[in-house]
């Protein structure tokens, strides 16, 4: 498939590096946040992803290409410098959510992101230095970027859909999501917690009403905050 280079609209540098170019190799730039479904957004405009310099040096990333699951890409043909440690935000032209800054801005009719399922590959010189590929184990929610847990901030880890949650920090117009900054940190997942951490705390059983309105309440008793977007089993016997 022959794929057309584009000039970028626009090319932002938050940073001057005068130093030699880091390689750009596999795992040196990790995808950390997806915006793939924003609200209060005209059709297509306001999404965007994040990667994280993890090279330890600084990067150009004039040459890199960015690949879709369909297929679409584009290449960054301008120089764009950014340090170890930093995050640069690649979005579609015209943004109207109110990310602060997009440092990467391409054209939408050459890559857009499906909404509940979609991938996004970083090539460089014909290798892919980090992939995402999410769908319905990501647990994508309108209005809410995923991010990748700060803890794991490795192109290994951001393969798993268990590494990823919903965004909580408020952005621009109403969105929630941190572009251009660390991730909120994800919520403890159900699938870690020990003997005690979620108690049955109280019941109502014979409701006035027959018994429509029966419910329960769980407490949470660990020190954070858990994740309770996924089902949970629920065994009931009866004596």
């Amino acid at each position: 498939m022959l794929t057309a280079v584009l000039p970028l609209l626009a090319i932002v540098a938050f940073s001057n590096w005068a130093s030699a170019a880091t390689a750009v190799t596999p795992g040196s730039l990790v995808i950390t946040e997806v915006m793939p479904n924003p609200a209060y957004a005209s059709m297509g405009k306001g999404e965007w992803f994040e990667i994280f310099n993890a090279s330890g040096g600084s990067i150009n990333l004039e040459g890199l290409v960015v690949r879709g699951q369909s297929g679409e890409s584009f290449t960054i043909q301008d120089t764009f410098w950014f340090g170890t440690g930093d995050y640069a935000v690649i979005g579609a032209e015209g943004d109207d959510t109110g990310v602060r800054r997009m440092h990467v801005v391409y054209d939408r009719s050459q890559m857009s992101l499906d909404n509940s399922s979609d991938s996004i590959s970083l090539v460089s010189e014909g290798v892919v230095v980090d992939s995402v590929s999410y769908d319905s184990s990501f647990r994508v929610q309108w209005g809410a970027s995923l991010t990748l847990d700060p803890t794991l901030l490795t192109a290994s880890e951001n393969d798993s859909g268990a590494s990823w949650c919903s965004a909580m920090s408020t952005f621009g117009t109403g969105n929630l999501g941190t572009p251009g900054t660390a991730n909120d940190a994800c919520p403890q997942s159900l699938d870690a917690l020990l003997p005690g951490e979620l108690l049955i705390s109280e019941l109502l059983i014979i409701p006035s009403r027959g018994d429509s309105g029966e419910w329960f309440e769980v407490r949470n008793t660990t020190a954070g905050t858990l994740r309770l977007d996924r089902t949970i089993e629920v065994s009931v016997t009866n004596t």
